[in-house]
Order: structure tokens, then sequence, then C-alpha cells
């Protein structure tokens, strides 16, 4: 297992969060790009990333080679003849990249600026180096021993001559029944942790080491290989402080951390995949997938998820899913995850489960949250007294639970402030609730409007709802109805207005027989409450006196209907 990492890292507080939890607020995202690399999927294959030439290296121990892509995952070049190239290790200044070549009993070390080797370590006859990484100032390599079994093997390359360590492991020899993947992380120089994948069953229990190697040796200090580790480990990282170490099970589909200082158990969270792949960021991003499972625990070629999880949460804060039947390779590769030193993509390895090639996919802004969308609902009676209290309540709703207090800002509109009058704030409930009371001054319709602002993980949203509230009842009459007139006839109308709170403006209409309504007069009541208005009539006519009402009064409308008489000839 590689060193993916170029500086010290912030610490993991807590690791990983439920699925349910993720859910939530915005469906899972697709990749920002995709290449094939016209390669064979391999167990044994890696992937890391150079932040100082911005390139991506995948190894295909199948095609002996290495390839190299930029940060859109464009392929930019290429090593190849180095047989059966494998795990790979980056120097602290990123310009040598270290390759087991497990068909070639040897270690490549390239130029990362100019793709070419330039050194090749020969780890001995026989050997076959899976897995490398720094520590204690030495490249230490996971092999597999000539006959069987594994080890781990140090190349020192700080003396006049390179030279070769093997049997480093001999503390617990016999343990390592294949090459175990190693990690380590520059925060402690020192720590080595080695692990590997031996049963299928839990009855034959992955391994999981850890080694001191300040010393230049490797001084065994602890080793579990129990049910609680998992039958299937397929990954593990050590976290950027190096004081734990997480380990991926897909056949437990869970996500375990370990202390490296005894490996006891830390914490343990649900996975929403079968967890065969993960990488954590120099800032403690986690990042984290498998194939998807079924609700009911099973798997149904589904696709794969990565679940990114920020440091020191407890869930999620993005998910990105390769479905099955999407056009791309869908299964997420064993140790396929890498993420870009400074966090800004992660790395992605795919493979097509029915055969065919590697596929490199680039998530942009992995750890970004995507705010999760709220709803307000808003409710109040149907109707209401003026100047009586009522009631307002409601809740904000997401599929993202809210994880702190939060308050929502409220505006009444009604007639005598059609601009809005602000309420306030008004807390909300842990579950997102709210409830208010307001007097209303003003009658007719009243509408409460509610904002929440969101937050770090929420968007904001606005809901609203209205009352009637009564007013008084206005009394208005226009006189002529009945009337009969002759042609020509230029008659007068008066409508009377009674008594009301403010307004004292009546318009009023006429309506021809076959024709439209159109606007008389509108204007101010005399003191008597009188409005008069003079219509020359041709046909049959209704006319319309209406008031508007205002913030007490009530509108009101009455009408009257007069005939003409045809003109004689």
């Amino acid at each position: 297992m590689p060193i993916r990492r170029t500086s010290v890292g912030t610490a993991l507080a807590v690791l990983f969060g439920s699925v349910s939890l993720l859910g939530a607020g915005a469906a899972p995202a697709a990749a920002d790009s995709s290449t094939n690399l016209y390669v064979s999927p391999s167990s044994a294959q890696d992937i890391v990333v150079d932040g100082v030439h911005r390139r991506v290296f995948v190894s295909s121990p199948t095609g002996a080679k290495i390839i190299a892509a930029d940060y859109n995952g464009k392929v930019v070049g290429g090593i190849t003849d180095i047989p059966g190239a494998s795990g790979m290790a980056l120097s602290a200044d990123s310009a040598t990249l270290y390759v087991a070549l497990r068909d070639a009993a040897a270690i490549a070390a390239i130029d990362t600026a100019t793709l070419k080797v330039t050194a090749r370590y020969e780890t001995g006859a026989g050997t076959a180096p899976e897995n490398v990484a720094l520590a204690g100032g030495k490249l230490w390599f996971g092999y597999e021993k000539p006959g069987g079994g594994g080890d781990i093997g140090a190349l020192d390359l700080a003396g006049a001559k390179p030279s070769v360590a093997l049997n480093q492991a001999a503390e617990a020899a016999g343990m390592w029944k294949t090459a175990p993947e190693l990690a380590s992380t520059p925060a402690v120089p020192g720590l080595l942790v080695a692990g590997a994948k031996v049963g299928t069953s839990q009855r034959k229990p992955a391994v999981l080491a850890v080694y001191d190697v300040a010393s230049g040796a490797a001084r065994h200090k602890a080793q579990r290989s129990d049910i609680l580790l998992g039958a299937g480990m397929e990954d593990f990282e050590v976290a950027p402080d190096g004081r734990n170490v997480v380990v991926a099970d897909p056949l437990g589909g869970f996500h375990r951390t370990f202390s490296t200082s005894d490996l006891s158990f830390t914490a343990g969270y649900p996975a929403s995949a079968y967890s065969n792949a993960i990488d954590i960021a120099p800032d403690g991003s986690v990042a984290a997938g498998g194939q998807l499972m079924t609700s009911s625990g099973g798997s149904d070629w589904q696709g794969s998820r990565v679940d990114v999880f920020r440091p020191g949460t407890d869930k999620a804060v993005r998910a990105f899913d390769f479905p099955w039947g999407d056009g791309q390779a869908s299964d997420l590769s064993e140790d396929g995850l890498a993420w870009a030193p400074d966090s800004s993509r992660l790395f992605a390895l795919t493979s097509d489960p029915l055969g065919g090639f590697l596929t490199l996919r680039v998530l942009n802004d992995p750890a970004k949250p995507v705010k999760a969308t709220t709803k307000i609902n808003v409710s109040v009676p149907r109707d209401a007294a003026r100047g009586k209290e009522l009631a307002v309540t409601g809740d904000v709703l997401s599929a993202l639970p809210f994880t702190g207090p939060g308050t929502v800002e409220v505006t009444r509109t009604d007639i005598a402030a059609p601009q809005g009058v602000s309420l306030g704030s008004h807390p909300l409930s842990d579950s997102g609730t709210f409830y208010f009371t307001d007097t209303p001054s003003a009658g007719g319709k009243v509408t409460y409007t509610v904002r929440y602002k969101g937050d770090a993980e929420h968007v904001r949203s606005t809901g609203s709802a209205s009352v009637e509230v009564s007013r008084t009842k206005t009394s208005l009459a226009l006189n002529g109805d009945g009337k009969a007139y002759a042609y020509g006839t230029k008659a007068t109308f008066t409508a009377h207005l009674g008594k009301t709170w403010k307004n004292r403006t009546v318009s009023v209409y006429a309506q021809p027989t076959g024709g439209v309504q159109k606007l008389v007069k509108t204007g101010t009541v005399n003191g008597k409450g009188d409005l008069s208005v003079t219509y020359p009539l041709t046909k049959n006519t209704t006319f319309t006196a209406s008031y508007a009402g205002d913030a007490r009064s009530a509108p009101a409308k009455d009408a009257s209907k007069v005939t003409t008489r045809a003109r004689t000839r």
C-alpha cells in the first residue's frame, strides 16, 4: 500500500458516519470526467497522485507499465517494460516514484518529471515485491518469498551503495501468508503498518501489524487477527496524524479504526457499500467506497459508491455513485482511491464486473459539501378576528437533519403594510418546528412569510400562509334600481357610503346590455357619504358602486339595473 501524502494533516477525530446521515440532502453525484486506460484490472494495481507535477500514476501489473494522467484524467505519458508494476510510493519531494516490480524481483525508481526509469534495485532472487512505503529513512516493501508466504524487506538508499535487507518480519515469522500491504505517514516517520487479506471467512481473518522502524530495523509492536478485524480486508490507511489506522472490510460492510499504538479497536461505523477502498487526504478528509448494498444488505449489481467525510465529522458530506448500466465501468477497484495532496480532487479506479478495461475517474472538489434542500411549511387558521391573538406554526424540513439551533425570520404583509412588517426571528426546535403568536391589527388577507437563511449544510428557503382576518361590515347603496328612462336621458345616480375606518373612496361602473363594464367615476364621498354620477342612457344598463375597503372596513358593492325606452321615430 503506497504513501499518498506529502504533508502532515490534521488528526481525525471521527472518521465515518452512517449512510443514513449522508442521504439526505443531496443526491449522489457522478464523476466529473472518466478515461479508459486500456489496461486490464488487477488486485495488485495501485494509484498515486503527484501534487508537484499534477499527475496521477496508475500501475498495471498485467500491462507491465505505469500510466501517467493529468488532473483532468487525460493520459499524458507513461513508462513501459516494467514487469509486474504493482505498489507505488512517492518521495517526499515528489521527484521520484518507487514502483514494486513483482515479476522482476526489483523496485524501480522513476523520475516524475521526465517519466524515465533512473534506477532498479534488485530485491533478491525469487522474491516478488508488491507493495512499498517510505518510513524511518528507508523504502520498505512487502514481498512474497520463494516457495510461498510473505515478509517485509527494506531498501536503504541513504548509504554510498543501496542495500536490501529481507526477512524484516522475523519477530512474527509465519504471520504473512502473502505479500503484506504497507502504509505510513510523514507525521510519524518511524511508523509502519502492514496488513494482508488472509481468508474469506471469519475463521480465517485478515492480519494487521504495527512496526516501529525508527531505528532502521522493523520492531514488531502489535498484531491483530480476529473477528473484529474482519476476513476480507482489502484496503487500509494510516490517519495523517498516525494515531489510527482505518480498515475497509467488504465482507463486514463496515469501516473500522484501530489505534496504531496497540491496535485496540477505537471506532466502527456502518458503510453504504461493501468497502474495498479507502484514502485519507492530508487535511484529514476521508474517502471510502465499494460496491453498493441493497436495503437488505445484499448486492445486486447496482454499481459502486464513494462517500466523502470531512475531518472531525460523523456524517458524509458528499457521495459519488458509479451506477451499473451507465455505459462506464462501475466497480470500484481494490485500493482504487487517491486524493490530490491539496484535496482539490479525488481519483478513483473502476472496472467493468463483466470484463473490460480500467477506468480513471476524476471527482472535483470532493469534500466540498453540497447543501441539502429545505422546505418550509406554514400553518395558520383559515380565518381570524381582527385584534385577537392567533397562532402561526410550521416546520423547516430537510432530508439532512439539523445539527444545531436555528431561527426563522418572519414578515407580516397586510392592507395596512403591503411592503411587509418584520415580526423578528423565532427559534427552531431540535426537530425543525417553530411556533409564534401575533395579533393582527388590520383585517382582510394577512400573509405570514417565514424565511430560513440556511447554514453550512442547508440551503435557504421561504414559505408562507395567509389568513382572512375579519373587518367591520360596510354599508353601500346605489339608487335608481328598477327605474325606466327615455332614450338619451342623462340620468344621475348617487352612491351612499356608510361609516368606515379611513377609506372614503367609491367607484361607480356602467355596463350597457351587450357591452363591457366601464368606470364612470371614482372619488371621495362628500360629508353626507354621497358620490353622484351622470350617465347618458341609450341601452338598458347595470350600474355598480364598489368600495375597496380598508384595514378595518370590509369591501362592499351594490348594483342598480335601469331600463331605457326605445327611441321614438
